[in-house]
Order: structure tokens, then sequence, then C-alpha cells
């Protein structure tokens, strides 16, 4: 399993909600409205790539809709900043490595 980071914009409210569901069913977490972290397969990246190419071929896709992947690594891993208000963000579980948050 590898880490990636999903970030989308889609201004279809049903399609949105869609390709969320989707994003979460393989593994990946959401920390913000439109951003999603964690670790999957090398397949269910596949599928995802598949379902966000047909979904901006398709006619119900906004001519500003999009999709970004980026694939984590250990160093920017390291390097990562979170701010908040409350520190909520737990980034062990957000990539599987713990199964329990506590806060």
């Amino acid at each position: 399993m590898k880490p990636y980071l999903i970030l989308y914009d889609i201004r279809d409210d049903k399609q949105r909600n869609r390709i969320a569901k989707e994003i979460m069913k393989r593994g990946l977490h959401r920390v913000q409205k439109s951003v999603f972290l964690g670790s999957t397969e090398d397949q269910n990246l596949a599928e995802l790539e598949e379902l966000f190419t047909d979904y901006l071929d398709s006619p119900r896709s906004g001519p500003d809709d999009s999709y970004i992947i980026v694939p984590l690594t250990r160093f920017n891993l390291h390097h990562l900043k979170v701010y908040e208000k409350e520190l909520k963000f737990d980034l062990d579980f957000y990539l599987g490595q713990k199964l329990i948050v506590f806060f």
C-alpha cells in the first residue's frame, strides 16, 4: 500500500458525493471537504483514476472540475505541517498505522 493525497473540485453535488464515497471505499480518509489522505493499493488508485477520467469526459462535469493525486513519500510525510485550531490530525491513523485515535 502506498500513501496518497487526493484533492478535487467538483461543482455537481451528486457527483461530488458519489466520488467522495468511492475514494473512502478505497481506504482514504476525508481530512477536509475535498481533501483525502490515506494508503491504498495500486489497483484501487487505478480504479479511482479511471473514475475521475470517465467523469471529466462526461457532459456532467463542469469546465473547472479537476482532480489532483499526490503520491506521498517518507520525505514529504516527515515534512507535513498541519495547522488547525484544535489538534485533531493524526497522520498515523490516516495512513492506516494506528487503529484507534483518542482526543
